[in-house]
């Protein structure tokens, strides 16, 4: 996590530190506002004078459904994203794994809902 009025330059060391490629961009409250990328930071940097992070960062829904989830997580540059709580503070994060786990539940529960037919439309 990094403070949304961070330098570009400090979250670029810290990338390279913790050998990460993207970061959740909070605001003093902790409250979550987005995230952004290592390729967006040395973008950002290379543009001249760096500006703060929040600038670089992109939005993150704060309601994902599991599905939206899981396509977002393979979109995006991110191998985890992050649970927040009812005032969009960050609790823990999701994994890749984690959500193939809560998608099999899911098409499982629905083969069973259908009585394990497949659609011959």
């Amino acid at each position: 996590m990094v403070q949304e009025d961070e330098e570009t330059a400090v979250v670029n060391r810290i990338f390279k530190e913790k050998k990460s490629s993207y970061a959740f961009v909070v605001n003093g409250e902790g409250v979550l506002k987005g995230y952004v990328t290592e390729g967006k930071v040395k973008q950002s940097m290379s543009e001249g004078s760096p500006p703060p992070i929040k600038q670089a960062a992109e939005s993150l829904d704060h309601t994902l459904t599991v599905m939206d989830a899981f396509f977002r997580i393979f979109s995006a540059e991110m191998r985890k994203l992050p649970v927040v709580d009812h005032e969009h503070r960050i609790m823990g994060t999701i994994s890749s794994n984690e959500l193939n786990k809560h998608m099999e539940q899911i098409f499982s529960e629905e083969e069973k809902l259908s009585g394990g037919e497949q659609g011959n439309d």
